[in-house]
């Protein structure tokens, strides 16, 4: 699964700022850490040592929120766009990328990555307008960072959104730190077959990876839950980032009725995991938004019986892959089209002068430079800011239909092209539409 940025993240760095959120409502953040079940999902351990890879000790998630627009709080700092400390990013990304010695990376970081901040917010009490909010649980791609995603989440949560963006401890990320409340801080980098023991496959351990990420969505979901249940007090207090002091306050503040899984890459693909396939752990999601699900992240959940949304990019559309032995695109659009069946609420489409990585923050923040670092950005032919908006745009319109029925934007289209073209003068080409 390619969605390796690496050095291009700390080049980013000097080359571009995030920029603020357009919606009604101010954007709140805020890191949450607590226990997870203690499970074990394989019997693998990380190599020279008797620790187990794959054990759900804590899930960490950053929530973005509406807050009230004119919200600031000075004393709290913004969170970094590249969490510390940068050596484990550093150490992931070398590990992913085949390069050996991270110290190239960690001293590019460290000049370079002190300066992109998120603007959100930092611990701001939830708006007190807008009744209940829909919540969207959102899983980052393979050897990348939920911070990637924060002009996403961002947006979303400006235009009245919940967005509970989880940092997975599956092995995908470039570097985590897993912190207890009360225990031993340790660190988790990326996972290649070679770091665990026994060696597995290469699909054996992507697989051990999907399985653990139901774990980890069904350890946020249960959270989300009882948060809006009122318990959000006992959520502060067991978390281990000290964040989330106005979590009392969210009793009832959760639409979860509208519980929309969504994820982008070997995220999508997880996400699908979620809707109602052998893997998945919850029953609780409505709906799904997903980016350009994996080609390398091994078989796609085919029973999906939700509302689902599947934006690709031109570059995951235009180049021909084969996946369980048929194309994937075509995959795609099977499992939509039997969606569509069941739910009379499924889209397909793709956004026309993107690539793969369009999605995330990292075109926008680094520019023409991206180019150098991933060869298939070369396929995007528009503005990055540009492409990202289409991909907000058709989100938000995807949940403005789940709440009341309206199709608006490009989801009031038909099929436009039911295989793939890439027709000049078009932002969409949709493939599957009610």
């Amino acid at each position: 699964m390619r969605f390796s940025i690496s050095v291009l993240c700390f080049v980013s760095q000097v080359l571009g700022q995030l920029p603020a959120y357009t919606g009604p409502y101010g954007v709140g953040l805020i890191d949450v850490e607590v226990p997870g079940n203690g499970a074990t999902f394989s019997n693998y351990t990380l190599k020279g040592t008797d620790q187990r890879a794959f054990y759900l000790e804590t899930v960490l998630t950053s929530i973005y929120y509406p807050t009230a627009k004119d919200y600031a709080n000075a004393s709290q700092a913004p969170h970094p766009w590249l969490p510390r400390p940068l050596e484990v990013i550093a150490e992931g990304f070398a590990k992913a990328g085949g390069f050996g010695d991270p110290s190239v990376i960690l001293a590019g970081l460290q000049v370079l990555g002190g300066n992109v901040t998120i603007p959100a917010q930092v611990d701001a009490p939830l708006s007190p307008d807008g009744g209940a909010f829909p919540v969207i649980v959102f899983s980052h791609g393979d050897t990348s960072l939920s911070t990637w995603y924060s002009i996403f989440c961002g947006e979303l949560a400006s235009r009245g959104n919940v967005v509970v963006a989880i940092q997975h401890r599956d092995g995908t990320s470039a570097g985590t730190v897993i912190r207890p409340k009360d225990g031993q801080e340790r660190n988790l980098t990326y996972l290649r077959p070679e770091d665990v023991e026994p060696v597995p496959s290469e699909l054996n351990l992507t697989m051990v990876k999907r399985t653990f990420r139901q774990g980890e969505v069904h350890e946020v979901v249960q959270m989300i839950e009882a948060i809006n249940d009122g318990g959000g007090g006992g959520t502060y207090r067991s978390n281990s980032r000290n964040e989330g002091r106005d979590l009392a306050n969210w009793k009832g503040r959760l639409d979860l009725t509208h519980l929309v899984a969504s994820g982008h890459s070997f995220g999508a693909t997880s996400t699908m995991d979620s809707l109602g396939g052998e893997l998945t752990l919850v029953d609780s999601f409505t709906a799904s938004i997903v980016f350009d699900p994996g080609k390398l992240s091994g078989p796609l959940n085919r029973n999906v019986s939700v509302p689902l949304l599947v934006a690709d990019s031109l570059e995951w559309s235009l180049i021909p892959a084969l996946l369980d032995g048929q194309n994937h695109f075509d995959l795609v659009k099977r499992i939509a089209e039997d969606s569509l069946q069941k739910t009379n609420g499924s889209w397909f489409m793709t956004n026309l002068g993107t690539a793969h990585v369009s999605v995330s923050d990292a075109p926008i923040l680094a520019g023409d430079l991206i180019t150098a670092f991933d060869s298939g950005a070369g396929n995007a032919t528009i503005d990055p800011q540009v492409a990202l908006q289409r991909y907000i745009d058709v989100s938000a319109n995807f949940l403005q239909f789940l709440k009341d029925g309206s199709r608006n934007g490009i989801l009031a289209s038909e099929v436009t092209h039911p295989f793939f073209v890439n027709e000049s003068g078009r932002d969409w080409v949709v493939h599957v539409a009610p």
